[in-house]
């Protein structure tokens, strides 16, 4: 899976997802996507989950960084 570095933080690139988890039927249920990845890659699913959460909590904070930066541009 492909990764990109924004403000040190490794975010997924959006191209890159397993294709078990692309499945319709899988990407419409993120519990057993977390599932599928756990079990391909033999992570227990607790950690799958932690990181998971971990990795929404970096990427909310660089979008919000951004979008604190965007904001307080002058607009010319």
């Amino acid at each position: 899976m492909q990764s990109v570095t924004a403000r040190g933080f490794r975010v997924l690139s959006t191209d890159a997802v397993a294709p078990e988890v692309a499945q319709p039927a899988v990407a419409a249920n993120p519990l057993q996507a977390l599932e599928v990845v756990a079990r391909e890659r033999d992570v227990d699913l607790a950690r799958a989950v932690d990181v998971g959460i971990q990795h929404a909590q970096n990427v909310l904070e660089v979008l919000q960084d951004d979008r604190r930066h965007v904001v307080s541009q002058p607009h010319g």
